[in-house]
């Protein structure tokens, strides 16, 4: 245990002098250039994608490989001096070639392989036997790793296979990219695994049980080859089709903390079967099946803190959810010609979550004049929900079909009390509000969506148009809630403006939508030639939505101790919006290329789009039947420019313009004015006409494609402006009343800056990653506010900064050590003008340490530290650091048997921070969250990859 100790600070050292090492590592002794060409021997003509791997000739450890260009051209960097090294060349039908050489520091540090001549199979002359399995090597349009190539410890899972690959990252947070291209998808024998989550392939499947590592680019827009995406296939050896694995675990700890979980998955040639459970009161959650798989994962999470209990989760929770997910695929080897594929997955949760929080909310009123809003709140819920969707997918030929059915129930039951307390800067005390709520809400959901399209051949000749898209989508659901409001207003100042509701709500709400979506894409034959550039496209898209709402309000009559109806509250309203865009569609490419080298192409396109938008509807309230009419011009326009130099890096640009409306809804016009939350009152603006926006953004991505020098940023920007924007109007009383609606004026501005950079290096045994992102977010936001003291609302406008900046630092040493250190940054800030230039500001810091040691091959100590500060206007700064720590131990010959001790909030400092602000007002404030314990947890891993 002192050795693993030593071991661990060591190995921290070397996250600080990494990089300096990798530095003097490579510079001078690792700049060393080797290049030629591969040709036949026979005939002299070069051989495109040759498989070149070269190996210290000592232990023939890989130093690094390629693929020959479209020119037979090879090009290797960063080799080493004075080392003897041998190059291995493969390509398919000839003769395997390899040659020595070494690189001299006297010849400038480069070495000149000149042609390296393959030999056909079959020819008479002695063949050179080639020892070194091959690496990579290009099948058709695929690269191909070869994982025997790579030798491993043979519990090892296929990330860490995908780890030692050279141009492959799996960085920190579980992406993956190759030579710096993201990865969509990653599938296991060309199929989606298990909903598609790329860590459920990766941390089950043994890398004993993989055959190839397939990679290769998905064309979106065959007339543009750099619109494509980047896709990994696991290609499991043949006998390896049929498999099972899974996890069964159980763990109790202090002040009676419990988890419980279990997860079975089959798969085979055809059909994928998965069933998971699983129960806590740890604040361990999922969304879907597939998240519940991450968490049962053979190969465990490492650094990552993703699947611990989440201690930022407001409340106490206990959750019960468990799964069922389904795939078969009618067609055995799937590819880009042929789908046929059918899948089912159905999740349910029960949730039980208790919240009790204690906030302060200030609000600005102009005059030197400020509200304090307390708020205390108990709330009890519990929610039991319940998703089945199933899905069929067909590819074939230039068609595709997908067809999509969803169905989704709830049921919550809500308990909540909220007692609040208004004072003024000016007036001191002014009320207190008292609410109790008992709300059930029932509700069912059924989505139906079919996608139908066709793609032409490219190059088609053509002259008919027959690259169509047409989208077909139909919602249904119903909503039954019934709330029991009982709200006792007291007015400190002013006691005639007190008030006493025993409300109930009886809603019943059915909804309805359809949204038909139509594209027919190359008109450009009717007028060009089949090789223009030129693109012209018509679409229409037209939305209908429907709602019929019945709420029938009664009110607790004291004299006869019963509830009356309220006519006022209750309402009976159909509503009908009609949404329809039709437009044409013109773009033009320029294209330049040189195979093998550099591909350069820009695209200049405008969209001519009108909409049409009627909102009727029909009430019992006579101010609630109106019928609007809306026709307007919302055009759109970019450019883009890319630039991609093969095997050293791509450059994308784009610069776009898009104007668009927002009409206001029902409750913003007309709604029905209930005083039973005194503090927060809605009323409408008949008046208010739609808002108009116009934005403009740039964009800019660049992705670094050597396979040792993975380096990626972007650079995102939008600007805009709001013409007639929705801006509030706020009126509040001596008692602390807030009443409020929507007014339409100028003067929204807004502007988004965000950016991201990424690097990776890997150097021996070693990886170090580092990522740096940043969202910087402004905002000019106009508003009415009127308190007790004006004649007249004051015109205030609300500058706001937010900002959220993380930078992420990773460490790996082979699989025995992972650190992560991640620093995170969130801050906020507006400034009143017009309020006395009133300011609000609040921060939230995070510095967070985690670290992973694998002992031995059986014993994993891990532990993370997040340290926390928090500040915000009217209140002091707040620290707490979160501590946890665990060891595992893993039994049995393949590591299937896991006994784990884990230590929660060691500190006991977990605290939950209520922190976030809105143009004139912010809250700050405390809720309960949760903290320390200790438990013990016992795992079963069952895992069989073949017969």
């Amino acid at each position: 245990m002192n050795l693993c100790l030593k071991v661990l600070l060591l190995s921290l050292f070397a996250v600080i002098t990494g990089k300096a090492a990798y530095a003097q590592q490579k510079d001078p002794t690792w700049t060393g250039i080797a290049n030629g060409v591969v040709r036949d021997s026979v005939h002299n003509h070069v051989l495109p994608f040759a498989t070149l791997a070269v190996y210290k000739l000592a232990d023939s450890s890989l130093v690094s490989y390629q693929l020959s260009n479209n020119f037979g051209e090879f090009h290797f960097r960063d080799l080493p001096f004075e080392i003897p090294l041998k190059i291995v060349v493969t390509y398919v039908g000839y003769q395997g070639l390899v040659q020595k050489f070494i690189i001299n520091k006297k010849t400038g540090g480069k070495f000149d392989l000149k042609n390296l001549n393959l030999q056909l199979l079959g020819n008479e002359l002695a063949e050179v036997k080639v020892t070194a399995i091959a690496p990579v090597r290009m099948h058709g349009d695929t690269l191909e790793f070869n994982a025997a190539a790579f030798d491993m410890d043979k519990n090892s899972a296929g990330e860490d296979l995908l780890r030692k690959l050279p141009g492959v990252v799996v960085w920190g947070d579980g992406t993956i990219t190759v030579n710096g291209r993201e990865i969509s998808s990653l599938l296991v024998n060309g199929k989606p695994f298990f909903g598609g989550n790329a860590k459920v392939a990766t941390q089950n499947i043994p890398k004993d049980a993989i055959d190839k590592v397939q990679v290769y680019r998905k064309v979106i827009d065959p007339t543009n080859l750099l619109d494509s995406t980047t896709e990994i296939n696991l290609k499991l050896k043949k006998d390896k089709g049929f498999n099972y694995f899974g996890k069964i675990g159980a763990g109790y700890g202090t002040d009676n903390r419990f988890e419980a979980d279990a997860d079975m998955n089959f798969f085979s040639p055809l059909t994928q079967f998965g069933v998971a459970v699983a129960a806590n009161d740890i604040n361990k959650t999922a969304k879907d099946i597939t998240a519940l798989m991450d968490n049962s994962s053979y190969k465990g999470v490492g650094t990552s803190i993703d699947y611990q209990p989440d201690f930022t989760v407001q409340g106490t929770n206990r959750t019960t959810i468990g799964g069922l997910i389904f795939q078969h695929d009618f067609t055995l080897e799937p590819d880009k010609f042929q789908t046929n594929r059918l899948t089912a997955n159905y999740f349910a949760s029960n949730i039980d979550t208790t919240i009790n929080s204690n906030t302060k909310t200030i609000t600005a009123l102009g005059n030197n004049t400020s509200q304090n809003l307390n708020a205390i709140n108990d709330h009890k819920s519990s929610d039991l929900s319940q998703n089945l969707t199933l899905a069929y997918n067909r590819h074939i030929g230039n068609y595709t079909y997908i067809i999509v059915a969803a169905f989704n129930t709830d049921h919550n039951t809500t308990m909540a009390i909220q007692k609040d307390s208004s004072a003024s800067s000016t007036l001191g005390r002014q009320s207190n509000n008292i609410i109790n709520d008992l709300i059930h809400v029932n509700s069912e959901r059924l989505a139906l969506s079919a996608s139908m399209s066709h793609q032409k051949p490219a190059g088609s000749k053509d002259w008919a148009p027959g690259n169509w898209n047409l989208d077909y989508a139909f919602k249904m659901g119903s909503i039954k809630s019934d709330t029991n409001k009982i709200a006792d207003f007291v007015a400190l100042i002013n006691p005639t403006l007190s008030s006493y509701y025993n409300r109930m709500y009886n809603a019943n709400e059915t909804r309805f939508s359809q949204r038909l979506d139509a594209r027919l894409n190359d008109f450009s034959n009717l007028f060009f030639d089949y090789r223009s550039s030129v693109t012209i496209g018509l679409e229409n898209d037209i939305r209908i939505n429907y709602q019929d709402f019945h709420n029938n309000v009664s009110d607790m009559d004291t004299a006869i101790n019963s509830y009356v109806p309220n006519q006022a509250l209750s309402v009976n309203r159909n509503y009908t919006v009609i949404d329809d865009r039709p437009g044409i569609n013109v773009s033009k490419k320029f294209f330049k290329h040189l195979s093998g080298r550099f591909q350069k192409d820009a695209t200049l396109s405008a969209s001519i789009q009108a909409q049409v938008y009627d909102q009727k509807s029909i009430s019992d309230h006579a101010d609630q039947n109106f019928n609007q009419n809306y026709q307007k011009f919302i055009p759109k326009a970019s450019f883009t420019y890319s630039n991609s130099q093969y095997g050293y890096f791509s450059n994308q640009w784009s610069v776009g313009f898009v104007s668009s409306y927002n009409y206001p809804i029902m409750e913003q016009l007309y709604p029905i004015v209930d005083l039973s939350y005194a503090y927060n009152i809605e009323t409408g603006n008949p008046y208010l006409k739609p808002s108009h926006k116009n934005e403009l953004s740039l964009s800019f991505q660049h992705t670094g494609l050597r396979p040792k020098k993975t380096f990626d940023y972007s650079l995102n920007a939008a600007a805009g402006t709001i013409n007639d924007g929705f801006a509030y109007s706020n009126t509040t009383d001596s008692s602390g009343r807030s009443t409020y609606s929507f007014v339409n004026l100028n003067g929204f501005r807004y502007a988004n800056l965000s950016g991201s950079v990424k690097k990776a290096y890997k150097f021996g045994n070693n990886q170090l990653q580092f990522q740096f992102a940043a969202d910087l977010n402004f905002s000019k936001a106009p508003g009415y506010t009127q308190n007790f003291t004006d004649e007249s609302p004051i015109l205030n406008y609300s500058d706001n900064l937010a900002s959220n900046t993380s930078l992420i630092l990773y460490y790996s040493y082979l699989n025995f050590l992972a650190v992560n250190l991640t620093e995170g940054l969130n801050a906020y800030s507006s400034k009143q003008t017009g309020l006395n230039n009133t300011d609000f500001e609040s921060t939230l810091q995070s510095t967070q340490l985690s670290a992973s040691v694998n002992c031995t091959k059986r014993l994993t100590l891990s532990s993370n530290i997040t340290q926390n500060n928090n500040t915000s206007t009217g209140s002091g700064t707040i620290h707490f650091t979160i501590w946890n720590a665990s060891a595992a131990y893993r039994f049995m010959k393949g590591n299937n048997l896991e006994l784990k001790f884990s230590a929660l909030d060691l500190l006991h400092q977990n605290t939950g921070i209520i922190n976030y602000g809105n143009n004139i007002m912010i809250t700050h404030g405390t809720v309960n969250v949760l903290q320390q314990y200790f438990i013990f947890t016992l795992s079963y891993f069952p895992r069989k990859f073949g017969k």
